[in-house]
């Protein structure tokens, strides 16, 4: 789904009876149902030409690895003669070749994750656990009052005005108002 689109306000003189905002909701599901197939149909374009790329690609890819696969077995049959002089890049006149060390990495078995860190900690080789202290959002708008005095936080709620018309599956909204959320009764 296609995301909300945030309109800005242009100058255009208010509806002045309900009857116009009827008709300018029937215009704005004009507008949009337009949108939306337009939208559809670039999904559709996408998706065809993605498919046929796919299709372009998957023979060119299986040739890379099959002359990738034959350039390595003829290197790792001459690495001797190739690398004599300590080089582990080979130069040719269409580009190169050889062989590298990437960076070490540290690979966990699968599921064995919680296991490792539980020996970690009983060998006491806590100097390879990491602790990461986020802030909790969900935790603070379950109990908003608990954080009246700290600095720096405020509980907030926006007022959000929305245009649904019918026969479109997306909505208009633009931001009204944000105001303060009381966290208390005393409104400290």
């Amino acid at each position: 789904m296609a995301a909300k689109p945030k309109l800005k306000a242009i100058a255009m003189p208010a509806a002045q009876r309900q009857d116009e905002v009827d008709l300018m909701i029937g215009k704005i599901g004009e507008a949009q149902r337009k949108i939306e197939s337009i939208d559809a149909a670039l999904t559709a374009n996408i998706a065809d030409l993605q498919a046929e790329a796919k299709e372009e690609i998957e023979p060119l890819k299986v040739k890379v690895g099959e002359y990738l696969q034959a350039i390595m077995a003829w290197a790792q049959a001459n690495k001797d003669t190739l690398t004599v002089d300590g080089r582990r890049t080979i130069n040719v006149s269409q580009g190169s070749f050889g062989w590298r060390w990437p960076p070490p990495s540290v690979k966990v078995k699968r599921g064995c994750l919680d296991a490792v860190i539980e020996t970690l900690r009983a060998r006491r080789l806590k100097q390879f656990l990491r602790t990461i202290t986020e802030l909790d959002k969900e935790a603070i708008l379950r109990a908003p009052d608990l954080v009246t005095k700290v600095p720096d936080i405020e509980v907030r709620q926006d007022e959000v005005f929305f245009v649904k018309p019918l026969k479109v599956e997306s909505e208009m909204t633009a931001t009204v108002s944000s105001v303060f959320v009381p966290t208390n009764a005393t409104g400290e």
